[in-house]
């Protein structure tokens, strides 16, 4: 037995581990360094063994795994005023039962259409409708607030001018 191998202390030996951790991550370093050089000077050499990777074309985006939508952006527009209509007439457990009965492909496509970020790149039909409904909701606070507006510019305008006595 090496005394060595035997550390008085627990210190010692976190030391120790540390030390033999620096030592093989700069170890591995120096070889994916080598490694790419080699790699390097393989391509620039025999260019036919390493074909290049095919490009994605500039804005397209990397397939998200969802299946295509089965509904146009016209309609999932058209949709969308019917379930605001719903959420103001007090029915949204109707416009949810809608929204649930659609695919994940679907909503995602309402989203973008209302302009919403969808978050990850595989959202789930809860996070979508949430979404949905959230500006769904928006919507109707907005047209109650717009209509107030409009109610209260038919009153007719007070003259600020202050009377004048004689």
């Amino acid at each position: 037995m090496n005394p060595d191998d035997f550390f008085s202390t627990p210190e010692e030996a976190v030391k120790q581990l540390a030390l033999e951790l620096r030592e093989l991550r700069e170890m591995l370093r120096e070889m994916s360094a080598k490694l790419s050089r080699i790699e390097t000077r393989a391509k620039r050499t025999f260019p036919s063994g390493f074909p290049a990777k095919p490009k994605r074309p500039q804005g397209t985006q990397p397939d998200s795994g969802l299946e295509p939508p089965t509904i146009s952006p016209d309609r999932a527009l058209q949709l969308y005023d019917e379930l605001v209509i719903m959420v103001r007439n007090g029915n949204r457990d109707g416009a949810e039962r809608q929204l649930g009965s659609m695919g994940v492909s679907d909503l995602a496509l309402l989203v973008k259409e209302l302009g919403l970020s969808a978050g990850k790149s595989k959202p789930s039909s809860k996070f979508l409708i949430s979404r949905i409904l959230g500006r769904a909701k928006e919507s109707v606070m907005l047209s109650k607030h717009a209509s107030r507006d409009d109610s209260t510019s038919a009153t007719p305008p007070v003259d600020p001018t202050p009377p004048t006595h004689t």
